[in-house]
């Protein structure tokens, strides 16, 4: 009996920019959880997960920080109802690292444990003094978690097959400069694949799986990306769909939703078209996603107080009521609610949260038999998650 052929396999490994989500209880995040789930395992393609111990730790340190910034309003909620809910660091940080081992479980996320015996330090402490990347050439000397990352991905480089059939290994990081110490680190292995994100990562895999040339698909894409958006020209698929038009009417709640209780409004501000990803072939039809990104900014109204006497109360008299206006004037808009009542604080309007709402395009083309693209179709249009900035 002949025996079974093995499936190739896929390594991926992800930096801590890619998976970071800013909350105190999701290892990773959203999209890349939806990620794993649904491309863990084809016909013709095994994929296996890795982080880097340094991200799993620095995920840690991470969600710790977001858990312990909440120990003031537990603090304040044992003095409402006078009880003890007895919630301290320690127990943040035990849970945490409980539902981290939960989450890789569950995941089959497995762990790249740095082997520092085999480490190169006397390299890595010249690429410190000399600011090679990964590290920065500026004051903050950044670089010395991104090197033990670089070296946890070289050290499961080296366990791994070399041959591309057998095995590929993607790295999936938005750091340029950890990017460029890889590459040169690399530049000798014909197996490796680096990914600025998971869309990319994305195409890689559907391209994995349908065993299409990488350069013919790259080339193809090329053109599918031109055929979608054409800046030079404001043409292209986009436009002659209105796709702009289509995402603010079909999605109008999402677009509009405020962040939080505290936010009084939401503006959009640049609108982002991506490169197109590969999603599949069948016969000579290519289907291709095309992310956009909404950057978002919130509004919150802030009070400036202001009191009857003081350089402050006359600096906004000034403002508020010119020497041109009378005494009737000035009577009558102070007894409208909609001017600010010189007695009370001025609200103004700041900046609150900024944030992103990602989408993605998902439309068809065939490719004929003399090289071009014809008869281009939007097959979908796929709200895909919000983002908005955690940090305070």
């Amino acid at each position: 009996m002949a025996k079974k052929k093995k499936k190739p396999i896929l390594k991926v490994v992800f930096d801590t920019n890619v998976i970071y989500n800013g909350t105190a209880h999701h290892l990773i995040n959203n999209a890349t959880s939806e990620l794993i789930s649904t491309h863990s395992s084809f016909h013709d393609l095994d994929v296996f997960w890795f982080l880097p111990e340094t991200v799993i730790k620095e995920r840690s340190f991470q969600m710790i920080k977001s858990g312990v910034k909440l120990l003031d309003s537990v603090e304040k909620i044992e003095r409402l109802i006078n009880h003890n809910l007895n919630i301290t660091q320690t127990i943040i940080e035990e849970r945490v690292d409980s539902n981290i081992k939960t989450q890789l479980s569950e995941k089959s996320i497995e762990t790249i444990e740095l082997d520092i015996s085999e480490v190169s330090w006397n390299d890595l402490i010249n690429n410190a003094l000399k600011r090679s990347p990964p590290f920065e050439d500026n004051k903050s000397e950044k670089g010395f978690r991104d090197s033990l990352i670089l070296e946890s991905f070289i050290q499961l480089v080296n366990n791994s097959p070399k041959t591309p059939s057998i095995c590929r290994i993607a790295m999936v990081t938005e750091d340029a400069l950890l990017l460029e110490a890889l590459e040169k680190r690399t530049q000798l292995n014909t197996n490796i694949k680096f990914c600025k994100n998971l869309e990319e990562l994305e195409s890689f895999i559907n391209i994995l799986v349908s065993k299409m040339e990488e350069s013919k698909v790259t080339e193809i894409s090329s053109l599918a990306s031109l055929m979608f958006f054409n800046n030079k020209d404001n043409c292209g698929l986009y436009y002659d769909e209105n796709i702009r038009d289509q995402i603010n009417n079909r999605y109008k709640n999402i677009l509009e939703k405020k962040p939080d209780l505290i936010a009084s409004s939401v503006q959009q501000g640049t609108w982002f078209i991506s490169n197109v990803n590969f999603v599949k072939k069948e016969k000579q039809r290519f289907w291709w996603s095309s992310p956009i990104r909404i950057e978002m900014s919130s509004q919150k109204w802030t009070s400036s107080a202001v009191g009857r006497s003081g350089s402050a109360n006359t600096m906004h008299e000034r403002s508020l009521y010119p020497k041109s206006q009378s005494l009737l004037d000035i009577i009558t808009s102070t007894s409208n609610p909609n001017i600010p009542n010189i007695n009370s604080p001025i609200p103004v309007l700041s900046e609150h949260k900024k944030g992103e709402i990602k989408f993605e395009i998902v439309w068809s083309v065939t490719l004929n038999v003399k090289g071009k693209l014809i008869n281009p179709k939007i097959e979908e249009i796929k709200y895909i998650e919000t983002n908005w900035d955690t940090t305070e």
